[in-house]
C-alpha cells in the first residue's frame, strides 16, 4: 500500500497483495497551508499481518512548481529500491488553491504588465513634452509675430506723428496763402487737393492702425491661452511624475517579493537534502539493526541448547543426589538402634523426615 504524508495529514491506499505493478485508483483530498507546506512523501510499504509493516521505498513530491486549477500527472522515481530495478510512482494532482508558481507566475505577469504601462507612460510622456516642445516654438513664433507687429506699429506711429506735423504746416501754409490769398489763389487750389489726398492717408493710416489694435488684442488672447495650455500641461506632467514614482515603488515591491521567493526555494532544496542524508542514515542504521536480529537470534539459539542441555544434567545430578540422599537417611535411621532392617517405628520416622525435606 501507498502512504501519502503531507504536513500533519496522513492518508493510506488500500493494499494490493501479490502484484508488482498494483493500480490503486483511490483519491485523497489534503488540506495543504501552502506558506508551510512544501512538499508531499509517498511511501510504499510491505504489509505484514504478523509482524510490523516494512518500508520498500518512497518518493518526495514539490509542491512548488504546480500549476493552480489544473489536474496534473507525475511519475516520480522511487528512492530506496534494488538499484537494479527501476520503480516508480505515478499520480495525479488537482491543487485547488494558488501554488508558489502560479503566484510567481501571476506576480511575473503583473510585473510585466507594470512594466508595459510604464512603457506607456514613458511614451505619453515624452509626447508631451513634443507637443509642449511644438508649443514652444509656436510661441516663440507668435513673440516674434508679435516683436515684428509692436515695430510696425512703432513705424506707423511715427509716421502719424510725421503727417500731423505736416499737417500742422500745412495748416500754417494754409493761414499764409488765406493772408495771401490774392496772390496766390491757383496755388491755394492745388494746395487744397493735396491736402485732401493727405486726408485721406491720414483716414487710411487710422483704420491700419485700428487694424493693428486689434490684431494686438487678439495676439494678447491667444498668448493667454497658450500660457493656460501651458500650465495644464505641466500640470499633466506632474500627474505623470507621480504615476511613473509609484510604479516604481511597486516594482521594488515585487523585486523584494522575488527575492523571497528564491530564498524560500533555496531553503526548500537545503530542507530535501538533509531528508535524503536522514534516509541514508536510517537506512545504514536498518541493515546494522538486521544484522544485530540475525546475531541476536543465532545468541538466543545457542542459548536454548545450552539451556535444555544443562536442566537435562542438572534433572539427572538431582535424582542421583535425592537418592543418595535417602539411602543415607535411611541408613542412618536403621543403625540408630543397631538392628538389621528397618522397623515400623524407623520406617515411620523416615516418613516423616522425607516429607520434611
Amino acid at each position: 500500500y501507498v502512504l501519502i504524508e503531507c504536513g500533519n495529514e496522513r492518508n493510506q491506499t488500500k493494499a494490493i497483495n501479490n502484484n508488482l505493478n498494483p493500480v490503486y485508483n483511490d483519491s485523497f483530498a489534503i488540506d495543504i497551508d501552502s506558506t508551510k507546506t512544501t512538499e508531499i512523501v509517498f511511501s510504499i510499504w510491505d504489509d505484514n499481518s504478523f509482524q510490523k509493516d516494512e518500508l520498500m521505498c518512497f518518493c518526495v513530491l514539490s509542491l512548488t512548481n504546480l500549476i493552480s486549477h489544473k489536474e496534473q500527472e507525475f511519475t516520480l522515481q522511487l528512492k530506496g529500491c534494488d538499484s537494479k530495478q527501476n520503480a516508480q510512482l505515478t499520480v495525479k494532482l488537482l491543487p485547488n488553491y494558488e501554488t508558489p508558481f502560479s503566484k510567481s507566475q501571476r506576480i511575473f505577469n503583473e510585473l510585466s504588465q507594470a512594466n508595459t504601462e510604464k512603457q506607456e507612460i514613458e511614451s505619453h510622456r515624452n509626447q508631451l513634452q513634443i507637443n509642449v516642445k511644438e508649443l514652444s516654438n509656436d510661441n516663440q513664433k507668435i513673440l516674434s509675430e508679435k516683436t515684428k507687429l509692436n515695430h510696425q506699429n512703432g513705424k506707423l506711429t511715427e509716421d502719424k506723428a510725421k503727417l500731423e506735423a505736416e499737417v500742422n504746416k500745412l495748416g500754417d501754409a494754409v493761414k499764409t496763402m488765406e493772408n495771401e490769398n490774392a496772390k496766390f489763389k491757383e496755388n491755394n487750389q492745388k494746395l487744397e487737393q493735396q491736402v485732401g489726398k493727405l486726408t485721406g492717408e491720414v483716414d487710411r493710416f487710422s483704420q491700419e492702425n485700428d487694424e493693428l489694435k486689434e490684431n494686438t488684442e487678439s495676439l494678447k488672447t491667444t498668448v493667454k491661452n497658450l500660457e493656460q495650455m501651458s500650465q495644464e500641461l505641466k500640470e499633466t506632467l506632474d500627474c505623470v511624475s507621480e504615476e511613473h514614482k509609484k510604479s516604481k515603488e511597486e516594482n521594488e515591491k515585487l523585486k523584494i517579493v522575488s527575492k523571497s521567493l528564491e530564498k524560500s526555494n533555496q531553503e526548500f532544496e537545503e530542507k530535501l537534502e538533509k531528508v535524503e542524508k536522514q534516509y541514508e542514515k536510517v537506512k545504514e542504521l536498518s541493515r546494522k539493526m538486521s544484522l544485530e536480529n540475525e546475531k541476536l537470534a543465532e545468541i538466543r539459539d545457542n542459548f536454548d541448547r545450552l539451556k535444555n542441555a544443562f536442566f537435562n544434567e542438572l534433572s539427572q545430578n538431582v535424582k542421583a543426589m535425592d537418592r543418595s540422599l535417602l539411602e543415607k537417611l535411611a541408613a542412618d535411621i536403621e543403625f540408630m538402634d543397631q538392628q538389621a532392617g528397618l522397623s515400623k517405628d524407623e520406617f515411620n520416622r523416615f516418613w516423616h523426615v522425607f516429607q520434611a525435606i
